[in-house]
């Protein structure tokens, strides 16, 4: 069990140290490995094949799975009386949609009746990006053409895009093979189990401070229609507004907005969900440090995973949804970060399972806490 990089297919184990991490909430992910002059990583590497070098295609592999696809893209070389290293860091292939500005000819031929996938799929081959697919696990709608979003001069290509999964409610991400994913949170059964006896250390911070009771969300795009009531977290509406209430906050905190791009009939409430959930997320982060990199369902661990917790600590006993996952290895051996978020962080429903089991622990941290 290791982390290998390829370069340019060739592949390398010998390093000091070497991290690498992904999440569901970042659209690309990013590696850092350190070496030094005797490390088998660069020893006996000539100047015309030396490994650590920028630009190069990078595969990362952790237990000889495929965690990130990218290309380095910064080389520090240090040397002092005390030490001497070289450290590579690079990202995945979506780089380049984060980092590359679009031009108006590109978003001009946008005229509607277009998926999100459609979209990205036009704007990655107008840039010539090469090996990024889109890969949509939702099937988001088309949007029409009174949806189109305004092109700002300078924009980013993830931007603009990302822009529109916010008009659905989904996330734009990477799955290790250097894709573009359109995807949600998962919300099926757990696939794995964190204990106290794998746990190294753990961190929890709960924070109400950007939470409120009431969200109103006014949508751009006035059109008249009735709301249906879904679930609990809806009221009725004239199709122009969305209200929600969050009982775990209290009374007096109410956040009115307006959505940042035109929306639809019904929707307006789906964002005033989602700004919701979203910010119930921000403010529960879980934090926590696990042995080696595979989990006690025999596979490495990976950003969307739902996963059981038991930390007697924190007084964490619930379902949560991985968000990061960051693998080192170092002289320090093998070690697993992972970020958690409630469950339904990324979704329209709120589980009422989610608030029970909460409500049902006695543990300090947790009491009378829904987050």
């Amino acid at each position: 069990m290791s982390i290998q990089i390829l370069i340019d297919s060739q592949g390398f184990t010998g390093f000091t140290e070497a991290v690498v991490s992904r999440s569901i909430f970042n659209a690309s992910g990013k590696f850092k490995f350190t070496a030094s002059p005797q490390d088998s990583l660069i020893t006996g590497a000539d100047s015309d094949n030396y490994p650590l070098q920028v630009q190069r295609q990078c595969t990362i592999l952790v237990d000889d799975e495929p965690f990130l696809t990218g290309f380095s893209d910064e080389v520090i070389v240090k040397r002092s009386v005390s030490q001497s290293y070289i450290e590579m860091s690079g990202r995945d292939r979506t780089m380049d949609l984060i980092d590359s500005t679009l031009d108006a000819q590109t978003v001009a031929e946008f005229s509607g009746n277009i998926t999100l996938k459609e979209m990205a799929d036009k704007i990655i081959a107008a840039l010539g990006i090469k090996d990024v697919k889109v890969i949509d696990t939702v099937g988001t709608r088309k949007f029409t053409k009174g949806e189109l979003i305004n092109f700002q001069q300078g924009e980013t290509a993830f931007t603009f895009l990302q822009k529109y999964a916010n008009k659905v409610n989904v996330l734009l991400t990477t799955d290790g093979k250097g894709n573009l994913t359109i995807t949600n949170g998962t919300t099926t059964a757990a696939e794995a189990t964190i204990s106290p006896a794998i746990i190294i250390d753990s961190q929890l911070m709960l924070s109400t401070g950007k939470q409120f009771n009431k969200y109103v969300c006014y949508a751009q795009s006035i059109v008249a229609a009735d709301l249906v009531n879904i679930d609990n977290n809806r009221v009725a509406g004239n199709g122009s507004e969305g209200r929600i209430t969050n009982t775990a906050i209290r009374a007096g905190r109410q956040l009115v907005f307006i959505s940042d791009t035109p929306l639809p009939p019904n929707e307006a409430t789906d964002r005033a969900t989602w700004e919701s959930n979203f910010r119930q997320a921000m403010g529960f982060r879980y934090q926590v440090v696990v042995k080696d990199f595979t989990h006690d369902g025999g596979k490495i661990w990976q950003p969307n995973t739902p996963v059981n917790v038991e930390d007697t600590f924190t007084g964490i006993n619930s379902k949560l949804l991985v968000e990061t996952v960051s693998f080192s290895q170092s002289s320090e051996g093998l070690k697993t970060t992972l970020s958690l978020v409630p469950p339904n962080a990324y979704q329209l429903k709120i589980s009422q399972d989610y608030r029970q089991s909460l409500a049902n622990q006695s543990a300090q941290p947790f009491a009378g806490v829904d987050p």
